[in-house]
């Protein structure tokens, strides 16, 4: 696997990725899948508890689930947006959406500190997941 990270970015040794996700079996999940792209891998989970890690660190990946029962993906989005420090930040950070929604059911916001780097949909396959994760990472 460690071939397989280097070929995606040979300059980032370990990008950092902020995945927020209120199932526990999605972070589980998620958490495998980073691992075997050898990422530093910080975890939320729901919006609120994002804030405070936006604002003290920079991340290289979001994954952000898109409905979450106490603030769902819009919503986090539009606060971090408003919360994280833009002099934080020399470029977007990537998001990816983490949902089952179709993505013609998913509104997105206008952002400035934010760029979307795709969705994943929560029902495709182990397989699919890793790939469309593997691709978000190599636009890092």
């Amino acid at each position: 696997m460690q071939k397989m990270r280097q070929d995606l970015n040979p300059t980032t040794t370990t990008p950092k990725v902020l995945a927020i996700d209120d199932c526990i079996d999605s972070i589980r999940l998620l958490s495998t899948i980073l691992s075997h792209y050898h990422c530093d891998l910080d975890l939320a989970f729901d919006g609120q508890d994002a804030i405070p890690l936006l604002q003290s660190q920079n991340f290289d990946l979001v994954i952000l689930d898109w409905q979450m029962p106490k603030m769902g993906g819009q919503e986090t989005l539009l606060l971090l947006e408003q919360i994280v420090p833009p002099s934080r930040k020399k470029s977007p950070t990537p998001v990816l959406l983490y949902t089952s929604s179709h993505y013609s059911q998913i509104t997105l916001p206008e952002l400035r500190q934010f760029k979307y780097a795709g969705w994943i949909d929560k029902q495709s396959s182990f397989n699919s997941k890793f790939r469309s994760i593997g691709n978000a990472l190599a636009l890092i």
